[in-house]
């Protein structure tokens, strides 16, 4: 049960489908009646090309968090800009709840009891609030911590086109990860004991991030714990805001009704939710702002951090992971693994990538036969490189590190792309 010292924060009690983003174990609606403290502001303004930006920043009791420009035309790509580091923010509410955020993870509810203070900062609206798993990089093969010092292109903001499905956009996913916090504030001894804790995950605390569009999130609190997950080469566990996106719509007997509440690629129907909690349309400001140039990486990031992102898949390789899939019903067995190997077509191998990707999720002790069975019979491709990827997170196993040893051996070109994942084995 929830307390009533909180009555800005309400969990709407509805079914949430989260099959569309398998990296969510679990999620909640809630409607915040919040304080804008923490809240997004838009902009439009002209740029040297005569065309416009559409220009969103994040702040924190007015201290910016992150940037985001998303220009006037498809074809140009979207850009983020570090802010001025969250610790600038003197967020109260955030530094009385780290205690509580660092505990071992109990339930969803509990978590949104605890984070509740945190919470009423937000806009008004309509969140999820969800159990999910981030990798700890920006989806473009760097570190998450090793940002730029000037506003970048961001992959991981943009929907993926996967030209040989049937549906071939994927979009809204927050998977990846984007700082807030100055390296100064990095702290190797906070990081070793989160690699201790991370040892033994079933209850691990979660960070908390905030999805700010598509496959990206910046982190609010948690980024010794994404540190210790790079190390450990595994996702990091997290609590991912994920803020209402749109309404769908669908026509019938000619008019445009109004059906679905989007929340990145999670719909809930509009009838769902009680009328009175339901989104007004917001309208872009245009007045005058500050564009974003922070500089928050200070520092020179050690090989066993920057090294670690190779074993983390790009953006395109995620959504080449989420949109595989394998039929309804049809249970995964070693039987099923060796038909899909024996005849490797297109559908076989998207039942494969998405077996391996499924069970690397769940931590599933049969994912180190899946992938050897994969490493040594496939020639090829996003799938071989999947295996090797989960053979090198595989620690002090003497069968695993001989496949890795042997595919050295047997190649030596200096440009293959397994070569720097099975090298991180040893780093």
């Amino acid at each position: 049960m929830f307390s009533n010292d909180h009555k800005d924060v309400q969990m709407l009690n509805c079914d949430i489908n989260i099959e569309a983003i398998p990296t969510i174990q679990s999620a909640r609606l809630l409607h915040v009646d919040g304080k804008s403290a923490l809240t997004t502001s838009s902009y439009i303004a002209g740029n040297t090309k005569g065309t416009f930006d559409y220009l969103k920043q994040i702040t924190l009791n007015g201290t910016p968090l992150i940037q985001i420009n998303s220009p006037e035309y498809s074809t140009f790509k979207r850009i983020l800009s570090a802010g001025h580091g969250i610790e600038n923010a003197n967020c109260r509410e955030l530094n009385d709840i780290q205690d509580r955020i660092n505990e071992p993870f109990v339930s969803l509810e509990d978590s949104i009891e605890t984070l509740k203070p945190l919470l009423e900062l937000l806009d008004s609206g309509l969140y999820l609030l969800a159990d999910a798993l981030c990798y700890p990089t920006d989806g473009d093969g760097h570190f998450f911590w090793d940002v730029p010092d000037a506003p970048s292109v961001s992959p991981a903001m943009e929907p993926i086109l996967l030209t040989d499905r049937v549906y071939p956009f994927i979009w809204g996913q927050p998977a990846f990860l984007y700082p807030t916090e100055d390296t100064d504030s990095y702290d190797e001894d906070r990081v070793g004991h989160y690699a201790e804790v991370f040892k033994t995950p079933e209850n691990a605390p979660r960070a908390l991030v905030y999805s700010c569009g598509q496959f990206m999130s910046f982190l609010l609190d948690g980024h010794h714990k994404a540190c210790a997950a790079a190390i450990l080469k595994k996702p990091l566990k997290c609590l991912v805001i994920i803020p209402f996106t749109r309404y769908g719509y669908t026509n019938a007997a000619n008019r445009t009704i109004r059906d679905a509440l989007h929340f990145g690629s999670i719909s809930i129907p509009v009838s769902a939710v009680p009328s009175e909690y339901l989104p007004a349309k917001k309208h872009t400001e245009s007045s005058s702002y500050s564009a974003l140039s922070g500089i928050i990486d200070h520092r020179v990031w050690e090989d066993r951090y920057l090294k670690a992102a190779c074993v983390f898949p790009s953006v395109y390789e995620y959504a080449d992971m989420a949109a595989a899939g394998i039929p309804d019903g049809t249970p995964v067995t070693d039987d099923l693994i060796l038909r899909c190997l024996v005849n490797p077509d297109f559908e076989n191998q998207q039942i494969l990538k998405a077996i391996l990707f499924k069970m690397e999720l769940h931590e599933d002790p049969g994912l180190k036969a899946a992938a050897i069975a994969c490493a040594k019979q496939l020639p090829f491709g996003n799938l071989l490189k999947q295996a090797y990827r989960a053979l090198a997170r595989i620690r002090n196993d003497a069968e695993v590190e001989q496949i890795l040893v042997d595919y050295m051996i047997d190649h030596e070109d200096i440009h293959d792309p397994l070569l720097p994942i099975i090298n991180s084995y040893w780093e």
